[in-house]
């Protein structure tokens, strides 16, 4: 089913997607897209479908067309939902953030809320040892912000950290980015919430991987949610109620 927007907010979108800089050119564009969507399937049916060249505007004009009459790529999940939340993964703070998260609730886009960062009222001081620890932190995107906010605290504390929107670079190949990175990390950092469990696509496929390598799990509880099964045997730390306290756990736990 096609989603509908006002004229005001559509005009508002456009003109927020085309100044991006992952929008100048149509490569970077085409790489938008099968970074929100998912390298091959998905990506490739939307591309398929698409002339992203020429001037940003009217790229940014198809586009965010298209995604509106396209509805959802899944239960509760609107195409325009998934690109809006690719594009607030890459940005900070502003009112051009709070505006694509209203449109997200407004328009109910994604079923599941967008977890805002939680205060953390101090950084870590840097770990002896712990450069030779590379954590990879597993997610769903609307934990995005709780995701900064570990990657920041763990490179506070002198952890070398994995983040796909941090180190997957325009014109990289995904997929192979996220294998070679599962492969060289020697710990995963899962955040648990009822985004990600108990099977989301993305997130099972990293933490099931890294658990069939019998590498060290850490699971930071942010939110109530049903546990995979395998998860559930697995000692997390909890997050819910301060997650300073937590992420100062963790990096005990990394020692």
């Amino acid at each position: 089913m096609a989603v509908n927007v006002t004229q005001s907010d559509f005009q508002q979108l456009v003109r927020i997607v085309q100044r991006q800089p992952a929008f100048t050119s149509e490569v970077q564009r085409r790489n938008l897209v099968t970074l929100a969507f998912g390298i091959g399937g998905r990506a490739e049916i939307i591309l398929a479908q698409l002339d992203l060249s020429g001037n940003p505007m009217n790229a940014t004009i198809t586009l965010v067309n298209f995604l509106l009459q396209y509805g959802q790529v899944e239960r509760g999940v609107a195409a325009l939902g998934v690109l809006i939340d690719q594009l607030l993964a890459n940005m900070g703070l502003g009112d051009d953030a709070d505006f694509l998260a209203d449109v997200i609730t407004r328009y109910k886009l994604v079923d599941k809320p967008v977890m805002m960062p939680l205060a953390i009222p101090f950084s870590p001081v840097p770990v002896a040892g712990s450069g030779d620890k590379y954590v990879f932190i597993s997610y769903a995107r609307p934990e995005r912000a709780i995701a900064e906010q570990v990657e920041a605290y763990l490179k506070a504390a002198s952890f070398r950290t994995f983040r796909d929107t941090t180190d997957i670079r325009t014109g990289d190949l995904w997929d192979m980015k996220i294998e070679n990175a599962l492969g060289e990390a020697t710990h995963m950092v899962l955040l648990l919430s009822a985004a990600s469990m108990p099977y989301r696509k993305e997130v099972y496929r990293e933490w099931f991987s890294f658990d069939q390598q019998r590498k060290p799990l850490l699971p930071l509880y942010l939110q109530d949610c049903t546990l995979h099964s395998r998860l559930s045997a697995i000692n997390y730390i909890d997050a819910r109620k301060n997650l300073a306290t937590a992420l100062q756990k963790l990096v005990n736990d990394l020692i």
